[in-house]
């Protein structure tokens, strides 16, 4: 009985310790992505899906593959159920200068009412796009209550050349983006209560396993 009683209790706490772990990483990755654009631009795109405190954390990088500076812009086709909400919170590109645009059908045309989000950089109303250097990687990332879904992309280049291409068009996955679900979900890793419920089970096992030994010591 002792035996399988300390089997059980390192079993759980092996559990525990996985569980853990599945929430430390991303819940969802995709990529990376090489993208050729003519006439010689060259990149690699990918995209990542974290929980945060406030829902989950979006994060997209974008690497120039060439010896040559470069600007470009990189459009997501999101759920048409989230148009005009701005659910997302804290934008950022890092390092760089640049802004996320919400609703803009005229860079991913997928349909009339796909809500598009635009990594981009805005410079006296005219869009120029994001710079990033020969070997640099520009990181994109915002925050939303929403859970992930896949869904199409386009990275288009503003300088040196003008050039754009859907990753239908290249044969490519999708990266993620926010979906019309509102229910906040950790895309199957386990919940708070779960681990709560888990710990308080592995402490009674661990105070189980105790009493069993001190019982002989108290009886003789």
């Amino acid at each position: 009985m002792l035996r399988s009683a300390r089997a059980l209790f390192v079993v759980a706490l092996g559990w525990l310790c996985l569980a853990s772990a599945a929430q430390a990483g991303p819940i969802l990755s995709t990529g990376p992505y090489v993208v050729n654009l003519p006439p010689d631009g060259q990149y690699q795109v990918s995209g990542s899906v974290d929980v945060g405190g406030a829902g989950y954390i979006y994060t997209y990088t974008v690497t120039n593959l060439t010896q040559v500076q470069r600007a470009f812009e990189l459009g997501i086709a999101e759920d048409p159920a989230l148009f005009g909400l701005y659910s997302e919170s804290n934008p950022h590109v890092n390092p760089g200068v640049g802004e996320l645009l919400r609703d803009q059908p005229a860079l991913i045309h997928y349909g009339p009412d796909i809500h598009n989000y635009a990594f981009t950089h805005v410079n006296g109303h005219v869009r120029v796009g994001i710079s990033v250097a020969a070997g640099q990687t520009q990181t994109m990332s915002f925050e939303d209550p929403h859970p992930p879904t896949l869904t199409d992309w386009e990275l288009r280049e503003r300088s040196p050349h003008g050039a754009q291409r859907k990753n239908t068009q290249l044969g490519l996955g999708q990266l993620p983006a926010p979906s019309g679900a509102a229910v906040v979900s950790t895309v199957g890793a386990p919940e708070p209560a779960t681990l709560t419920l888990a710990v308080v089970g592995i402490g009674g096992l661990g105070l189980g396993v105790l009493r069993k030994r001190r019982r002989p010591q108290a009886d003789a």
